[in-house]
């Protein structure tokens, strides 16, 4: 009979590792490939007259819905919402400074009568508050909390899209764009660097013929 070889007394048996298993990423469903990158403006007052009665607490409600509109009208990013601070307002001129994330430019944007009346408003509330859109207890906005209001908002709309930070930004490129308002003006309003950065939302811009010819 063959003899077995027997496995030296020294030498570990390897162990068999199982496969490796690669992170799991949910794909997005079809109505999230398909949902649109901005929001339009009828949109965004669907959004600010659901944060109007959106809550038990009068102080968040009011915070809420001004926060929706001045993303929206000035395109803000969530930084510059954030970081907004009440010596950045001038209440008096109706003008607000604005320091872009992306390039440190600062940039001056006037205030419209209604949204200036909610920020008179809200600073009665916010007296000893240093940062526009704080948290209870004046602290800063963190990013958690700051999507999860975004979220809520969202879900209560049923808008049918999950509600994200920069689609506000966007929506306000394409609505000044729309209004026939200049690239360069859009560009220097949104703060961007590079004006092709811009010119997206201008080229598809419905009006942008609009009187090449006059009969």
């Amino acid at each position: 009979m063959p003899k077995t070889l027997s496995q030296p007394a020294n030498c570990a048996i390897a162990e068999k590792k199982p496969p490796f298993k690669f992170p799991y990423f949910r794909k997005p469903t079809q109505a999230e490939r398909h949902a649109p990158k901005y929001l339009t403006e009828n949109q965004v007052n669907h959004l600010i007259e659901v944060s109007q009665n959106c809550g038990t607490n009068d102080w968040k409600r009011k915070r809420n819905t001004l926060l929706l509109m001045m993303l929206f009208r000035h395109g803000l990013r969530r930084t510059e919402a954030r970081n907004l601070r009440w010596n950045e307002i001038n209440l008096e001129d109706s003008q607000i400074h604005i320091t872009r994330v992306k390039n440190g430019k600062l940039c001056v944007h006037p205030i419209p009568g209604r949204e200036m009346r909610m920020l008179m408003k809200f600073k009665r509330m916010c007296v000893d508050f240093v940062y526009v859109f704080p948290r209870s207890d004046g602290g800063r906005l963190s990013e958690t909390s700051f999507r999860h209001i975004l979220n809520k908002i969202g879900e209560y709309s049923n808008i049918p899209f999950r509600i994200h930070p920069h689609m506000f930004r966007h929506g306000c490129g394409f609505y000044l764009a729309n209004k026939g308002v200049d690239t360069r003006a859009i560009q220097e309003y949104l703060g961007h660097r590079d004006i092709q950065n811009t010119v997206v939302y201008t080229e598809t811009a419905p009006n942008r013929f609009n009187n090449f010819w006059k009969d």
